[in-house]
């Protein structure tokens, strides 16, 4: 992978490097210089078509970052939401939170399986030549391609560990007895009977600070310790907190307050 890609998953995670200090880094950690004398270096033909091939790399990579992490996040989502719901009787019920919550942790694991993504594409691509071809990657980038997609896989593994717990733990979860509710920036489970549900309400709108009035449709739960909980945060849809909220009312026997317009706070 070339620098261009390091810089641009530096990006994903809001870290924004210049592409020559990365390179520098990089070729500093991990120098490179080729040794062997592979047959590409003698054959003009060979070298175009690898040469061609390090822009695709790149393309490569970029795809790889856009597609794996919704495809993990769905794979998350998936053993999450079946975990809970086995675990759960017929007459509790679990809502997942949004996905993009999952897509969190989507992108950290890309980041942890990128070099061996990368590795597995180019020696299908390649087959026998794979090993010319980073011979002359990495001897043209000046570093070495295999040790920095590791390193920089074990920053990608151990940042998906930090998020893990508060991805896999975000859930909302209606017992015969209460109400659980855990949100990805929580560190621990809120759980209440239905005795202490003390409001739910449902605001169409909203003041903003310059008095002007928009759209929000959002419901918003308080509980007899103070917390509340903002169903905009957790559920992908209106229609998943209109349902999670009848059910909650009627378990709870806490009518739905309507208000038309939330003013600013």
């Amino acid at each position: 992978m070339s620098v261009a890609v390091y810089h641009i998953i530096y990006n994903h995670i809001s870290v924004v490097v210049p592409s020559n200090s990365v390179l520098n880094y990089l070729q500093k950690k991990f120098p490179y210089t080729s040794t062997k004398d592979y047959p590409y270096k003698h054959d003009k033909k060979l070298k175009k078509k690898f040469s061609r091939a390090s822009l695709l790399a790149i393309f490569v990579v970029l795809i790889y970052l856009f597609v794996w992490p919704p495809f993990y996040a769905a794979i998350f989502y998936v053993f999450t939401t079946a975990f809970y719901e086995v675990s759960l009787s017929t007459t509790e019920i679990y809502y997942a939170p949004h996905w993009l919550i999952y897509s969190v942790a989507g992108l950290f694991f890309t980041i942890s399986t990128l070099i061996w993504l990368y590795e597995w594409t180019f020696m299908l691509y390649f087959q026998s030549d794979y090993e010319q071809f980073s011979d002359f990657y990495d001897n043209q980038q000046m570093y070495d391609n295999k040790k920095a997609g590791v390193w920089l896989a074990k920053i990608g593994f151990v940042l998906t560990l930090i998020v893990a717990p508060f991805t896999f733990t975000s859930k909302v979860i209606l017992y015969n007895d209460g109400v659980t509710i855990n949100q990805f920036v929580d560190v621990c489970s809120h759980t209440y009977p239905f005795s202490e549900v003390s409001h739910i309400v449902y605001y169409d709108k909203h003041e903003n600070k310059n008095g002007v009035i928009n759209d929000y449709q959002n419901y918003v739960y308080s509980f007899s310790d103070g917390y509340k909980f903002s169903a905009g945060f957790y559920f992908s849809d209106v229609s998943l907190s209109k349902k999670f909220s009848e059910e909650l009312s009627k378990r709870s026997g806490k009518a739905i307050e309507y208000i038309q317009v939330k003013p600013y706070e």
